[in-house]
């Protein structure tokens, strides 16, 4: 992996709470392979970007999560992209979910469910 970033997409609404998730993009410190955890609230501690802690997500509008598979040029620092992937998700569908389950293409799935999707998709 070589990037992930989340992102809160909605209409202005004139005020920023500063508890509720903006947004963040990082980038892993080396190259990373297999199966990562990503937290939404916060990326992995030693992932290099910026990132604002946060608390809560916002009930407006939906969120969008990127990951990026492939490797950093040596000549420029740019992403030479393998793949990419991309996933929206609306506070309320993911705010209820207890630990070991995960939100995926509108239902709630636990790990081999979600293994099985991932593999089939992919």
């Amino acid at each position: 992996m070589a990037k992930v970033s989340i992102r809160h997409v909605a209409e202005e609404s004139g005020h920023s709470d500063p508890g509720v998730l903006e947004g963040w993009s990082v980038r892993p410190p080396d190259s990373v392979t297999g199966e990562q955890e990503i937290g939404v609230y916060q990326p992995p501690r030693n992932w290099r970007g910026a990132a604002r802690p946060a608390t809560t997500l916002s009930a407006a509008g939906f969120y969008a999560v990127e990951f990026v598979v492939g490797r950093e040029s040596p000549e420029h620092g740019d992403i030479v992209v393998e793949y990419r992937g991309v996933a929206r998700f609306k506070a309320a569908e993911v705010e209820r979910l207890v630990p070991g389950r995960w939100w995926v293409d509108g239902k709630v799935m636990n790990r081999e469910q979600f293994r099985e999707h991932a593999d089939d998709a992919c």
